[in-house]
């Protein structure tokens, strides 16, 4: 295993979730590093599990192990951000709103999962991460 698959992963990672952070901000009009839950432009899970992906395909890795685990994972992330998660969320609200009926202080986190277009920017980030690890990592 190269360098650069462990960098992917990580690099995907960071960066989304800066670009996330930046998001935030220029959208609520102010600057806070505090973090703000899950969710958001750009998914963060997708862009993590995309970069690896990315670039076992564009090494003409796909025909490895490795590339049916990495295309499986990514997957179950991506199924998981756009469903499950998001329907926890809506749950959440739900309940919130319950709580509020009951006067009840407790408030449960709403933001967990991802629209469509959140993931597919999470996917484009991971697309190129693994792009410039490949130019900068040639094999």
């Amino acid at each position: 295993m190269t360098l650069e698959y462990v960098l992917a992963p990580a690099a995907g990672y960071v960066t989304a979730g800066c670009l996330k952070m930046l998001w935030r901000a220029w959208r609520s009009g102010s600057w806070s590093l505090q973090p703000r839950g899950m969710g958001g432009l750009p998914s963060t899970h997708a862009a993590t599990v995309t970069a690896p992906l990315a670039l076992m395909l564009w090494q003409g890795r796909w025909s490895e192990p490795a590339f049916g685990v990495a295309l499986a994972l990514t997957w179950i992330v991506i199924t998981d951000a756009l469903d499950l998660r998001r329907r926890i969320g809506e749950q959440a609200a739900a309940l919130n709103q319950l709580l509020r009926q009951a006067g009840r202080p407790e408030v449960l986190r709403e933001s967990i999962g991802h629209r469509p277009v959140e993931v597919l920017a999470g996917v484009a980030v991971g697309l190129c991460v693994a792009a410039l690890l490949e130019w900068l990592t040639p094999v």
